[in-house]
């Protein structure tokens, strides 16, 4: 059994796919398997998977009808046999040294549920790499974890995490298919049930910003279906929090605040002729009531979401002109 299962989810990726698979099959830590998943790929993705699939004996590919990343992701983790999880996006890459850094971690305590690692954001318009700040810290609870990690950015992807399986399956963590967003709709409460969590220092993923991706499309459909999606997160985070008797409830009210800040950020997304319809699902929701006050800048905050939600949208979210 490897240490480590890696499921790369395939898309349309064909002038991205071979440096991903690259970057995975160059680690210094050996004891790995890959697990990509041709999601329908309409492309010549599929060339590419098979000509590192010969190469490289670690690599099993797998091809199934179109069904969106989660649904993809979850396939993966039902063909995983690692101990932990990784999640790599095809358009993505990896540092050589990361599963060596993850085990690191893992031969001091097997036990972790979830180890964070660091991020290097790569904008592929303007060459520019950039080390994403991140909370460091040694093993903690879940709870413990999650409120460090959301004082820095990029805490929802799937992909900044390594998971212990036992811990993945025994939830039963399932990323929504056919929804967008599907990061924001699982990760937060991911970590809140991590029993231990670790962050390391070693900035291990680069994640790349590009056109043509599904969060980059302009198009107003893509754009209300994000919207949609996110107020769909929102709601099932709520009601998983909500039937929770294990997290604390100062912890709760932290995990809500963090949500609806979410959803809040999310109105730069929303088409104009929809940013009307978006207030009023927000209204519904009650979303100044979960906002923290325990700072002046927060309290003010929480008065305008509270009793000013159009302005706030429209003048500080939006910042339409």
């Amino acid at each position: 059994m490897p240490k480590f299962s890696i499921i790369v989810p395939v898309y349309n990726v064909e002038e991205y796919i071979s440096d991903c698979l690259d970057s995975i099959c160059k680690q210094s830590y050996t004891d790995f398997e890959v697990i990509v998943v041709n999601d329908g790929s309409p492309d010549h993705s599929d060339y590419f998977i098979k000509e590192f699939e010969k190469k490289d004996r670690r690599i099993r590919s797998f091809k199934k009808r179109n069904g969106g990343l989660s649904s993809a992701r979850n396939y993966g983790v039902t063909k995983a046999r690692g101990e932990y999880l990784l999640f790599v996006d095809s358009d993505d890459t990896i540092e050589p040294h990361l599963l060596r850094e993850l085990n690191k971690v893992i031969e001091k305590n097997d036990s972790i549920d979830v180890i964070r690692f660091g991020i290097k954001e790569i904008n592929q318009y303007t060459k520019k790499t950039t080390d994403l700040e991140n909370a460091v810290f040694d093993v903690c609870s879940g709870e413990e974890g999650f409120l460090k990690l959301i004082q820095y950015p990029l805490v929802e992807p799937a992909w900044s995490y390594a998971y212990r399986k036992e811990f993945f399956t025994k939830h039963q963590f399932k990323y929504a298919e056919g929804k967008l967003h599907e990061d924001y709709g699982l990760t937060p409460y991911l970590l809140l049930k991590a029993h231990t969590i670790v962050s390391i220092p070693y900035h291990g993923y680069r994640y790349l910003i590009r056109e043509n991706s599904i969060m980059t499309s302009p198009s107003e459909e893509n754009l209300v279906k994000r919207m949609n999606d996110c107020l769909y997160h929102f709601d099932q985070l709520q009601s998983w929090i909500n039937k929770d008797k294990q997290v604390s409830e100062s912890t709760k009210k932290v995990y809500r605040s963090f949500i609806s800040n979410i959803l809040l950020e999310k109105a730069m997304i929303v088409p104009k002729s929809y940013v009307d319809f978006y207030i009023q699902e927000l209204k519904k929701r009650h979303i100044g009531n979960y906002l923290l006050s325990n700072t002046w800048k927060r309290f003010l905050k929480k008065v305008m979401v509270t009793h000013f939600l159009k302005t706030y949208i429209y003048k500080v979210a939006r910042k339409i002109r």
